[in-house]
């Protein structure tokens, strides 16, 4: 990025040059290969750039929850009831959620914070 915080057309284009092979195994459902670019992303100033909301409906809903930004706790104890994806956790009701062992209401908000940023508004 340049100096004084602006962004230039080349920025995006570096940026859209990085994210484009993750997205890319992301929307082919290639998990291990998408969890690969992903760690090329970290820790430079393009992580940010990859938008989930993007994606069509059918991958959102096929995403592993770990993908969608809820913790390891959080994704553990859902999988342990066979919670597994987007799709399983959208129908669950909040009450049903909120029964499970180690799902209070922070965690509740925070699923349906994670749910929202990629599209999935309550």
């Amino acid at each position: 990025m340049t100096g004084k915080g602006f962004v230039t057309p080349k920025d995006i284009e570096d940026a859209s040059k990085k994210a484009i092979p993750l997205m890319i195994q992301i929307i082919k459902g290639n998990w291990d290969a998408a969890h690969a670019e992903l760690n090329k992303l970290r820790g430079t100033q393009y992580s940010e750039c990859v938008d989930l909301s993007c994606l069509p409906e059918e991958t959102r809903l096929s995403l592993p929850l770990i993908e969608i930004g809820l913790s390891v706790k959080t994704c553990n104890g859902l999988e342990k009831d066979g919670i597994t994806t987007v799709r399983h956790l959208l129908s669950e009701t909040p009450h049903s959620l909120i029964e499970r062992r180690n799902v209070g209401v922070s965690t509740l908000q925070s699923i349906y914070e994670c749910l929202g940023k990629i599209g999935f508004h309550q």
